[in-house]
């Protein structure tokens, strides 16, 4: 039986699980968090059936225990674990459940972004929330759910960790979300700059000196159920400051080297 498990982006311990199988982290959030919208720190690749019974559940034995008792010391005695209680809020209007395994049936479809609370008994007297879940529902088995792809000057984004834009500062970039899929989809960019738009065809001019990891494309079809994508942003070294020279060569150093579009 695993236990524990590692996520592919953050390092941080897999804890919470759908159906019995573990949610990974948002691999777009281990680069930046848009501004425009709202995205879940943990994504399902699933989707899941309305009016149908989940089950939701969190690892206590990977779940991050601030709380553990001391081992040495004068008072490791005295010490005791504090056990944390758990609340969900599943966004859909209906009423907050507690427990670390409990049961959900969503009524409509769409994506729906699952708020999940702790405290500890004996050291906090207010629930926190520590993690965010994003899930679609969709109407039945056969659904093909949105998705979102990047055309960049004319050119596909056709793998979001090895292409890039290259930027030129002062310069427009034409952005192009035509080839997305989906049933009556509707459009949101965020150029992480606070620019960002809701046309299929956009173009943006990136402003001098700054670092912008990433543009993020959202479409949703008409029943609410989204899709994000990317497209990193490579700029010249000699327009960065020496901050965004560092953040930027972190980034070279962890994706490599990368097509440029």
């Amino acid at each position: 039986m695993v236990s524990s498990r590692i996520q592919a982006h953050g390092g941080e311990a897999e804890y919470v699980k759908i159906n019995q199988q573990y949610i990974p982290g948002n691999p777009l959030l281990s680069i930046a968090i848009p501004s425009k919208f709202f995205v879940g720190s943990e994504s399902t690749s699933s989707a899941y059936l309305v009016d149908k019974e989940i089950v939701f559940e969190i690892d206590e034995e990977s779940f991050p225990n601030p709380y553990l008792p001391r081992t040495n010391g004068p008072n490791k005695e005295k010490d005791q674990l504090s056990k944390p209680v758990f609340q969900w809020d599943f966004s859909d209007g209906s009423e907050k459940i507690e427990g670390s395994k409990v049961h959900h049936i969503y009524k409509k479809p769409g994506t729906y972004i699952v708020k999940i609370f702790s405290k500890f008994q004996g050291k906090e007297d207010e629930y926190r929330q520590i993690n965010t879940v994003q899930i679609d529902i969709v109407p039945d088995g056969n659904y093909i759910r949105p998705q979102a792809r990047i055309l960049v000057n004319g050119k596909e984004v056709s793998n979001t960790t090895r292409d890039a834009v290259t930027l030129t500062p002062g310069r427009n970039i034409q952005f192009d979300a035509s080839k997305s899929t989906g049933n009556s989809i509707s459009y949101e960019w965020d150029f992480g700059d606070s620019q960002g738009g809701k046309t299929s065809r956009i173009a943006h001019r990136f402003p001098r000196d700054e670092y912008y990891p990433v543009a993020v494309l959202r479409v949703t079809d008409e029943l609410g159920i989204s899709n994000d994508t990317y497209v990193a942003l490579d700029m010249p070294y000699t327009n960065l400051n020496i901050v965004s020279k560092f953040f930027y060569g972190v980034y070279d150093f962890f994706v490599g080297s990368v097509l440029k579009l």
